[in-house]
């Protein structure tokens, strides 16, 4: 049911005129991992999307303890027992092996899985796009590209990041997380059994002026994913620079390509203003602005999120008015910590926007030396705001001199704003979800 090629089409469509209890509208992993959990309580679903059967493009993966033991068992493609991250030049350390099994996801097996599902449930597919969506008493109406109307009790948006119908708190500072990334073969690689390369910050010139690093996953003794990423960035940064940084890389590590199998090119957003509380539309995923804003994680916390939101809404669709069932699923999303803790990753942000690559190793230096529960639970949103807080002291006390002023001015200059909504007693009360 997944197609690599996009003009191979599924004859598997549905019903414009019936009424649809719920319509989602997307086809990634968002999109997909809430259909299912809504499904499975008993919830009727229909999808909308330009090409739902299409493969998703994108690798994902993430720390193997923050999945599901079922998922990990059905969904690891490969675990790494040391990632490490490499932070400097020849001249100096170091090299740094990461306590914890990281995790690289079967996303074809997971796509496929997610179909079947969804089939067997009898999800009506609509293969367009959704014009307009206009809401009369109880229920919204969907205008589709293809001229069909769906009359729905609920609309769920995982469209992606770039949604018109999610409204949102401002407008916000747009940054980006680049990459470009290959699957390529290779004459024996030489990485070790369970060794993968996390991130790796080796300067390729003299003199750089923007930080990218290596992401590396050994699939074979003659195969590897490789990515040249910008962790986060609000300058104008192409694929073809990351492109040639990549081959550099390469090349210096001796690494022998003999053949590129395939390409990947990711532009996530960072830091988009989080959604309003009144909504005509759930917004999922990263419509719902909740990708990390420092690390640019999402999968791991769309899986988790996803059964939560279904639970609710099966138990509360047609009991709840709706107004309220749409806010109260939007603080499931965004709790009131869970803002807070995302004001101090803004801060967080605005610091990997302005470092210079030299800067840059010196924070990931100190940042890898804090306890594993703090950098961990930092990377994937697991801290509650006192945890934060108290992780970011610990970093500006492990930090050299030069790196505390960075630290106390990028703070004080361009992330005040974002301090003092995480400290403010008013703020989950003023801008509540």
């Amino acid at each position: 049911m997944v197609y690599r090629n996009a003009t191979q089409r599924s004859t598997f469509v549905g019903d414009p005129m019936k009424n649809h209890q719920i319509v989602v509208i997307g086809s990634g992993p968002a999109a997909l991992s809430v259909a299912v959990s809504l499904v499975e309580t008993g919830v009727s679903v229909s999808i909308v999307a330009p090409d739902p059967f299409a493969a998703w493009v994108p690798n994902y993966g993430g720390w193997a303890d923050q999945f599901p033991d079922d998922f990990a068992k059905n969904y690891f493609q490969q675990t790494y027992a040391a990632p490490c991250v490499r932070l400097s030049g020849s001249g100096g350390a170091s090299e740094r092996v990461l306590r914890g099994r990281y995790a690289r996801i079967h996303k074809t097996k997971l796509q496929e899985s997610y179909l079947s599902t969804l089939k067997e449930h009898a999800v009506s597919f609509f293969d367009t796009k959704v014009s307009t969506i206009e809401s009369e008493g109880k229920k919204d109406h969907l205008q589709l590209e293809s001229g069909q109307v769906l009359t729905a009790d609920l609309v769920i948006d995982a469209s992606g990041a770039n949604s018109s119908f999610v409204q949102k708190q401002g407008k916000g500072k747009e940054a980006y997380q680049l990459a470009y990334g290959q699957t390529i073969q290779t004459k024996p690689h030489g990485f070790r059994c369970g060794e993968m390369r996390f991130m790796d910050f080796t300067p390729l010139q003299d003199n750089e002026n923007i930080a990218t690093f290596l992401y590396a996953m050994p699939l074979s003794h003659d195969t590897l994913f490789v990515e040249e990423t910008v962790l986060a960035t609000r300058q104008q940064v192409s694929f073809d620079f990351l492109k040639a940084r990549l081959e550099m890389r390469l090349e210096q590590e001796g690494i022998d390509v003999t053949g590129v199998l395939d390409e990947e090119f990711c532009k996530i957003p960072l830091g988009l203003p989080l959604p309003k509380g009144q909504q005509r539309v759930i917004p999922f995923g990263a419509a719902a602005s909740m990708v990390h804003p420092a690390s640019g994680y999402l999968f791991s916390r769309v899986i988790a999120t996803a059964p939560e939101i279904a639970k609710h809404i099966a138990a509360n669709l047609g009991q709840q008015p709706k107004a309220e069932l749409l806010k109260a699923v939007l603080n499931i999303i965004w709790p009131s910590s869970r803002r807070r803790t995302r004001e101090l990753y803004m801060i967080g942000l605005e610091m990997l926007t302005r470092m210079d690559p030299k800067r840059n190793r010196d924070f990931f230096n100190a940042f890898f030396e804090l306890p594993l529960e703090s950098w961990r639970g930092f990377l994937d949103d697991t801290l509650t705001p006192y945890e934060l807080g108290l992780t970011m002291s610990k970093m500006f006390a492990l930090s050299k001199t030069g790196l505390r002023f960075s630290l106390v001015h990028n703070t004080v200059s361009h992330a005040s704003e974002h301090l003092f909504k995480a400290v403010s007693p008013s703020f989950t009360r003023k801008e509540r979800c």
